[in-house]
């Protein structure tokens, strides 16, 4: 039953005859049967946990954006790099490094949040299949074409007078993508959004229909 502790302990006892046989037992370990309230109230914190992050990593997206289109429009008028300039752009690989820690913590939670609840809600097929697809699109988020991009850019920082004619396209390339990315995690966060809706309801209409059992083998067991 939901709440009810379980204290369980392990004995082993040998064979030896003389004096006597001698035993050994392990410390006593408590299991408790997690309570239904207070694993929605699990699921509930984790679910805004992952919701948060996903505003956070919105945010730095779009700050990341905002920051390729300025040193775009920058790189475009110059001849050759100042050490400003450079610094500037090593700032945004910077950024997309802390964006990309923030989207595999975002995973991690949503892994552990759709683990939760597998394990205590009851499975809806069409659930499962929602949960399946933004998992998949979380993975898609982290995509290696642009981590490669970063890592060009990178290189070029590293010569001692980047040509801003290398440095130009890579900018535009990476602009694009970021562009699409921010697109993504926008569409990400109105899915969760909806999803966790679309799970309470479900949780609730289960509850319901759990009540009307437990009515009806009442008055059976009445009647």
């Amino acid at each position: 039953h939901p709440g009810v502790k379980l204290e369980y302990y392990v004995q082993v006892t040998d064979n030896d005859q003389v004096p006597q046989p001698k035993s050994a037992r392990t410390s006593t370990f408590i299991f408790k049967y997690p309570d239904p309230s207070e694993v929605q109230k699990s699921i509930e914190e984790t679910s805004q946990q992952v919701q948060s992050q996903m505003k956070s990593s919105l945010t730095k997206a779009e700050e990341l954006k905002k920051s390729l289109e300025q040193n775009e429009d920058k790189t475009k008028l110059k001849k050759e790099l100042s050490y400003q300039d450079k610094k500037a752009l090593q700032v945004l690989a910077e950024k997309k490094k802390a964006l990309q820690e923030d989207l595999e913590a975002m995973k991690k939670m949503n892994e552990q949040l759709t683990q939760q609840q597998e394990r205590f809600s009851p499975q809806n097929e069409k659930l499962v299949e929602k949960r399946e697809q933004l998992q998949k699109m979380m993975d898609q988020l982290l995509d290696d074409e642009t981590k490669k991009l970063y890592e060009e850019l990178e290189k070029l920082l590293q010569q001692k007078q980047p040509n801003p004619a290398q440095i130009q396209p890579l900018l535009d390339k990476l602009n694009n993508k970021e562009e699409n990315l921010q697109k993504e995690l926008d569409r990400l966060l109105e899915m969760f959004k909806q999803l966790q809706v679309e799970q309470k309801l479900d949780n609730a209409l289960q509850k319901l229909d759990d009540l009307a059992k437990k009515q009806e083998d009442l008055a059976n067991k009445t009647g």
